[in-house]
């Protein structure tokens, strides 16, 4: 999936250089776009996705957005909107879009990214932190499996 983001930055790619093997790329960036577009994504995996792949959002609008990610992911259940989940919830979506590659998520990490103590984490956010990380990396992988899928019927 990385290269065919990677053609999406015009930067990175020369399309007017000639390949050693005298042939065509297999996708353009157009190509790409209207795989997105024809994916049919979810809500939820077009929000996602905008974070993990395209780095669409800055903090403060991944704080904004946290609420309605809550509301798509537990739609239909009974489950009450409350500060852990809200801290769990940004912890997960930090952890996957925003931290570099040499983060480790400890305690005192996940502390510093929700804003509240290491006890607190260890005693509360941790588990949830974890649940919701696994649950938006499976959603982000259906994302992506539909986005390939389309670039295939291409």
């Amino acid at each position: 999936m990385e290269n065919l983001i990677r053609l999406l930055n015009p930067k990175t790619v020369n399309y007017e250089a000639i390949r050693v093997d005298n042939t065509r790329p297999l996708y353009t960036a157009q190509d790409v776009i209207l795989a997105i577009s024809y994916a049919k994504l979810t809500k939820v995996q077009t929000i996602l996705f905008g974070m993990y792949a395209l780095n669409a959002y800055e903090e403060a609008e991944i704080l904004e957005l946290i609420h309605p990610i809550f509301n798509l992911i537990h739609k239909g259940e009974q489950i009450i909107f409350e500060e852990k989940r809200e801290k769990a919830l940004l912890i997960a979506l930090l952890e996957l879009c925003k931290v570099p590659a040499t983060y480790k998520p400890s305690e005192r990490n996940r502390a510093v990214l929700a804003g509240v103590s290491r006890m607190k984490v260890q005693r509360y956010l941790n588990e949830l932190a974890d649940f919701y990380k696994e649950l938006l990396e499976n959603e982000i992988s259906k994302a992506v499996q539909k986005i390939e899928g389309a670039l295939k019927n291409h």
